[in-house]
């Protein structure tokens, strides 16, 4: 959860870039940003007042996409605070054709039937 919703204060959308930067974290390093521990009151303490652990051997863009993604106060947060289609780590993605549905998938599963 992000630290606005943990707090109790308004939160609007840019919860969801929080998430976002949660699971693109996860999923590139295979760790939480912050404490995964059973204590729930750590886990929170933790979301509200360490910064995000982003490992050093991760892609320069991809790290500042996280941390702008993490950010604490979702006014400055990437997605509410800019566009993010427009960071570098998304530099190779042609929007338009992905819009109009122009790009290859990266894969495609083969139906076999049993």
């Amino acid at each position: 959860m992000a630290p606005e919703v943990l707090q109790g204060q308004r939160y609007n959308a840019a919860v969801d870039w929080w998430a976002l930067g949660i699971i693109m974290c996860q999923m590139a390093s295979g760790d939480s940003p912050f404490y995964e521990g059973n204590d729930r009151e750590k886990v929170i303490s933790s979301i509200i007042n360490d910064e995000p652990r982003i490992p050093r051997w991760l892609n320069d863009d991809l790290k500042d996409l996280l941390r702008k993604l993490l950010e604490k106060d979702p006014n400055q947060r990437l997605g509410a605070h800019g566009n993010i289609k427009y960071h570098p780590y998304f530099s190779s993605i042609n929007w338009v054709e992905l819009e109009w549905k122009k790009v290859p998938p990266p894969f495609q599963l083969r139906a076999v039937s049993t």
